[in-house]
């Protein structure tokens, strides 16, 4: 199926009583899937009080990745827990702890752990208007900044190979932006702790589609180019190549101007020389 190829290969303003507590009035986005398949590829849960308590991505028929968020009394986002179920087996693989918020509740600081309990690293955010303007790792590894034009961003990330300390990737991202409402546009606390943002992983083959569908935005992007680098430090001098990936979407909108549908194409040139492209159409359903 083609969700599980795109795996392995490779944002209407919602009303909001905080943006932080990721209180929604209405709608709700239940899930995202691919046309006619059963099993969502992205589904989100929500309690009583209209809060995200947890995002699953369905990376192959047989297992999940589910992150379930957890509020305090203030209904501030307290943290994170990340699981993996194939099978009957699950076990935890991540866990965060949010210990600063700003004056509207904003996530400020968090301590990232691994499924062990061992602490990795630590996540410094910067606000303006309820939006992200930076994100800074403690380990000097990744940093990510935004740049918003009526409330939709561009945006550029760094990030140091996990596996190779001598290589250095640059992604900086522009977009064009449909008429559609993002249902998820006053989640950027959950998504930043979900690790969804930035929506590109330099060293993969190609970027996570999945990713490419969640939107720290007011509208929905109708493309996205996404221009990158790969820096090598070798003995013998620096070694760079390149690639751009373009994601084009196609939308039909529900009478609320939320999305119902999408038609998303996805290409991509660089690193090796060679031209990936795929394609797939998604259905948008609400609470």
């Amino acid at each position: 199926m083609i969700k599980y190829i795109l795996a392995l290969a490779i944002p209407v303003l919602l009303t909001a009583c905080h943006t932080h507590r990721g209180k929604l009035i209405a709608p709700r986005l239940q899930a995202i899937t691919i046309h006619g398949e059963s099993t969502p590829w992205i589904s989100f849960r929500y309690n009583k009080d209209g809060q995200m308590t947890s995002l699953t991505k369905y990376p192959t028929p047989h297992a999940a990745d589910t992150i379930h968020f957890a509020y305090d009394r203030l209904h501030r986002l307290t943290g994170m827990r990340c699981e993996h179920a194939a099978g009957n087996q699950v076990r935890v693989t991540k866990t965060a702890v949010v210990k600063d918020w700003d004056l509207n509740g904003n996530i400020r600081q968090v301590d990232f752990f691994d499924g062990d309990k061992q602490h990795v690293r630590t996540a410094r955010i910067q606000w303006q208007n309820d939006l992200p303007l930076s994100l800074k790792y403690t380990d000097y590894k990744q940093a990510i900044s935004w740049d918003y034009i009526e409330g939709n961003p561009t945006w550029k990330n760094i990030a140091r190979d996990p596996q190779a300390d001598t290589t250095i990737y640059f992604t900086q991202a522009s977009c064009d932006w449909d008429d559609s409402i993002n249902p998820l546009a006053k989640l950027a606390n959950q998504l930043i702790l979900a690790d969804s943002i930035p929506q590109t992983h330099a060293g993969a083959p190609l970027p996570d589609l999945a990713n490419l569908l969640l939107h720290i935005s007011t509208n929905n992007p109708s493309r996205i180019r996404l221009d990158e680098k790969q820096e090598t430090l070798t003995d013998s001098g620096v070694m760079a190549l390149t690639r751009s990936t373009t994601v084009q979407y196609i939308y039909a909108y529900n009478g609320k101007g939320y999305p119902s549908r999408a038609n998303v194409y996805l290409s991509a040139k660089g690193y090796t020389q060679l031209n990936n492209a795929c394609k797939t159409e998604v259905d948008y359903s609400y609470e």
